[in-house]
């Protein structure tokens, strides 16, 4: 089962949430100078799309017992998951994963100290200089 299942308030669209850990490697073994994703982030994504499918799937009988409006349109996915800090060490480590997530349609990978600086960054909007 998905970690979270988060509605947007003003719209009702719906999003995945899937958390692994800090320590879960982003990228795998080389392979002809680069490196693919991980086998446990490419299992998660496998794993958050499984469950968009079945949402889709299952939408009517959710909407039906929910007590607030949902929007189907198309949910939206998101992946937490290890940490750039330690593992994308070289430009050429971070330009591959760069690469490589932003070519999986519908699901948003972040690491968790990519998450905690936006975080920190619209803290600091909102407290002001």
């Amino acid at each position: 089962m998905v970690d979270f299942l988060a509605r947007a308030a003003i719209t009702g669209g719906l999003l995945l949430i899937e958390i692994k850990t800090p320590a879960t490697k982003l990228l795998g073994g080389e392979y002809r100078d680069v490196r693919p994703l991980s086998p446990e982030l490419s299992g998660t994504i496998a794993q958050i799309a499984h469950y968009r499918q079945n949402l889709m799937r299952n939408f009517t009988a959710l909407s039906e017992e929910s007590n607030v409006t949902l929007t189907l349109g198309e949910p939206r996915c998101l992946i937490i998951a290890g940490k750039a800090s330690t593992e994308l060490n070289s430009d050429a480590l971070k330009n591959n994963f760069e690469l490589l997530r932003e070519r999986v349609s519908g699901v948003t990978i972040i690491t968790f100290d990519e998450l905690f600086a936006r975080v920190r960054s619209a803290i600091g909007l909102i407290e002001g200089p």
